[in-house]
């Protein structure tokens, strides 16, 4: 019945746009970021998450090395983060590294505060000589295509490692020329 299909819609749009204008997706401000990164750099960065909730961040251009596919899709990326002490055990909890949990455990004034540099990769999982490095549930897990790996690299450890569906970052480029990977 068309009445309940447009009701269906209706719904749907509601949905997603309350989620879109969600705190935790923050998305409008977002987008206005990459816009701005888009006209002055020729290249852009966002990257959406699901964890239980939206969520959608722009990374600025220095932090982040993309590579392309044969047909000139961006497929990679690896990207810097610096996180706190506080931050890295909010997001993977024991397993952050050893030097996290150093800085955690000292009463030394600004441990906690101390920033450890972490790089997430993401790349497809058919990449043979990558593929080798990835654990196991995560060479084998049904429906993921890209690989993500996080590493704290003070320790040279991979903190995490899973994998998605669909590549979690948008690469937008303004104008590229043959051969380019880069925007301009």
């Amino acid at each position: 019945d068309v009445v309940e299909v447009k009701k269906w819609r209706e719904e749907i749009e509601r949905l997603m746009l309350s989620e879109m204008s969600s705190r935790s997706a923050n998305l409008y401000q977002h987008l206005h970021t990459i816009y701005q990164d888009l006209g002055a750099f020729g290249t852009a960065i966002l990257y959406v998450e699901f964890r239980g909730d939206l969520r959608v961040r722009a990374f600025h251009l220095q932090d982040c090395v993309i590579r392309e596919n044969e047909a000139g899709f961006v497929d990679s990326l690896d990207r810097q983060e610096f996180l706190t002490a506080r931050q890295a055990r909010q997001r993977w909890g024991d397993v952050a590294g050893k030097s996290v949990d150093e800085a955690m455990k000292s009463r030394k004034a600004g441990s906690k505060t101390e920033r450890f540099r972490f790089l997430h990769c993401v790349f497809p999982i058919s990449d043979r000589d990558m593929n080798e490095l990835l654990p196991a549930q995560v060479r084998n897990r049904p429906g993921s295509v890209f690989a993500s790996i996080w590493i704290n690299t003070r320790d040279r450890t991979v903190v995490a490692a899973s994998g998605f569906e669909e590549f979690p970052y948008m690469v937008p480029r303004w104008v590229k020329a043959r051969g380019e990977v880069y925007g301009r």
